[in-house]
C-alpha cells in the first residue's frame, strides 16, 4: 500500500507545481507520515521502555521516554521533510535520460575501491594484500547509467561510504 501511495504522490508532484497541488501534497505526506508512525510505534515503545529500565531519562527530566508525544513531534517534522525532499529529487531525476541505482554494500562484501570508500580512505596501516571486508555501510553510493546515440555507459557518481573489518578503516 505504501508503495502505491508514494507512486501517487510522485505523480502529483510531477504533474503540477501550483499551490493547490502543493497543499494536497502536504496533506498526503502528513497522512503517509502517520502511517509510518503507526508502523514504528511498537518499536519506539519497546526501545524507550528498555532505556528507562536501564536508567535513561529524557533530557527534560519531566517526561517519560515512553511518552509518545516527545517522539512523535520530532518524527513527524523530520519524516515529512525527508519525504517531500525525496519526492522532489525523484521528480527531478525522472526528467533525465539516466537511470540511477543506489549502492548498498552488504556486510561481509569484499571492499571494492571503484565503488566504495571508507571515511578515512583505505586503511594505510593494514596489510595491502589482506582482503578487506565491509562491516556496514554508512551512506549509499550512486551509480548512473546513461544511453546516448545507442551507447550505454555506467559510472559511479558517488562511492558508498563503508566501515571495514577488522579495524573499521
Amino acid at each position: 500500500m505504501l508503495a502505491c501511495f508514494v507512486n501517487w504522490l510522485h505523480a502529483l508532484v510531477s504533474s503540477n507545481d501550483s499551490e493547490s497541488y502543493q497543499a494536497v501534497l502536504k496533506k498526503d505526506v502528513h497522512l503517509l507520515t502517520g502511517e509510518l508512525w503507526n508502523l514504528i510505534l511498537p518499536h519506539v515503545i519497546l526501545l524507550s521502555t528498555h532505556a528507562e529500565n536501564y536508567g535513561q531519562k529524557h533530557s527534560s527530566d519531566t517526561s517519560s521516554l515512553s511518552d509518545q508525544s516527545i517522539w512523535l513531534d520530532v518524527f513527524e517534522s523530520t519524516a515529512e521533510s525527508v519525504i517531500q525532499k525525496t519526492l522532489r529529487l525523484r521528480t527531478r531525476l525522472a526528467g533525465t535520460n539516466c537511470e540511477f541505482r543506489f549502492l548498498w554494500p552488504s556486510p561481509g562484501a569484499i571492499f571494492d575501491l571503484p565503488t566504495m570508500q571508507t571515511t578515512a580512505g583505505v586503511a594505510l596501516n593494514a596489510d595491502p594484500m589482506a582482503e578487506r571486508k565491509v562491516a556496514f555501510t554508512t551512506f549509499p553510493g550512486l551509480e548512473v547509467t546513461t544511453t546516448e546515440f545507442g551507447v550505454t555507459s555506467t559510472s559511479v557518481a558517488y562511492k558508498a561510504m563503508v566501515k571495514l573489518y577488522p579495524h573499521f578503516g
